[in-house]
């Protein structure tokens, strides 16, 4: 993640095609005669284009065409991942032939389509990890490279990038539809705990870990604390576990627990500056969700959250509120 760019989308897509379309169940959908030139094509292209000088392991002499391809797009994707140096040698020799590879793109779909009767769909993970400026030039700066091929294709998403107005509005425009999943709800708008999102918290809490793991205090605390962010609930229960391990425990008490949210507590001071706790505190109070510069900046560090309920509303996050309504209060007096 901290290197990637949209040439490792495209690469990694249409290596995951090739390998998915030379696989056995897609295979036979297809006639031998029809597909024969197809793979001996790929096969070239990945050798000579994607590979080039880089040293990658040869598939067996005797295999079979679709095998061969089927075996070097696996090799690629491993080799791909792991080293740094094989990652830059290939994007530059990418880079200007972008435009035949989107190409091959569009004859293996083409021929997924005719054959196996199923359209081409990529499901693109983890592209909502990197920093925004890596995710802007992503998204932003290559829309096009992202969308010039015919199969259909859905990428995760920033969230800061969905709170920059600007970037998103412009974003958007360039993809089909945009969905946002919304975070699970903790509380109501009027404050009161919300079963149903805590419920599904705690679901998520058992498919991970054993419930004796971890004492029932400890549980709701998590979970309340998590503001409904799959990814702090997780973050907190491992810190939650640290703490009870660096103690010798076997279980998980409200005080690793709340030690844990502590620490994330300081992330939020280090964080906020002084003239964010009046908005912080009004948004609490109000629930307004808006397009203000302030929010919006508040919105992409987590400290508002955003939840949909009809209209959308936002509060704050549960971890920074105590601290939120305590200086509040300072101001006051």
């Amino acid at each position: 993640m901290a290197d990637l760019t949209y040439i490792d989308l495209v690469l990694g897509m249409a290596t995951s095609l090739f390998k998915r379309a030379t696989e056995a169940d897609v295979l036979a959908k297809a006639p031998a005669q029809i597909v024969g030139d197809v793979w001996d094509d790929l096969h070239h292209f990945i050798e000579t284009v994607i590979f080039g000088p880089a040293t990658f392991r040869t598939p067996p002499a005797d295999a079979e065409l679709s095998a061969k391809v089927n075996f070097l797009a696996v090799e690629f994707q491993t080799k791909f991942a792991r080293e740094a140096a094989t990652r830059d040698e290939i994007r530059k020799r990418i880079e200007p032939r972008l435009a035949e590879l989107h190409d091959k793109i569009n004859h293996v779909s083409d021929l997924v389509q005719a054959n196996y009767r199923r359209p081409v769909l990529f499901f693109v993970e983890n592209t909502d990890k990197p920093d925004l400026n890596r995710a802007r030039d992503i998204f932003l700066g290559h829309t096009y490279t992202l969308t010039a091929f015919r199969a259909s294709a859905i990428y995760t998403f920033p969230i800061g990038l969905r709170y920059s107005a600007a970037d998103f509005s412009l974003i958007k425009d360039h993809f089909t539809e945009t969905f946002v999943l919304p975070n699970l709800k903790v509380a109501t708008r009027d404050g009161s705990p919300n079963t149903v999102g805590l419920g599904y918290l705690r679901q998520a809490l058992s498919a991970c870990m054993a419930d004796a793991l971890i004492e029932d205090k400890a549980r709701e605390e998590i979970t309340r604390a998590s503001g409904g962010l799959m990814r702090v609930l997780i973050l907190l229960v491992r810190r939650s576990a640290v703490n009870a391990m660096a103690a010798g425990a076997e279980v998980i008490s409200i005080d690793n627990a709340q030690a844990a949210i502590d620490e994330e507590r300081a992330n939020f001071i280090a964080g906020l500056g002084r003239d964010d706790y009046p908005v912080l505190y009004d948004r609490h109070h109000d629930k307004q969700l808006s397009g203000d510069e302030a929010v919006l900046r508040l919105l992409q560090t987590r400290a508002l959250l955003e939840y949909a309920d009809g209209d959308p509303w936002c509060d704050v996050h549960p971890i920074a509120l105590p601290l939120v309504l305590e200086r509040a209060s300072q101001t006051e007096d």
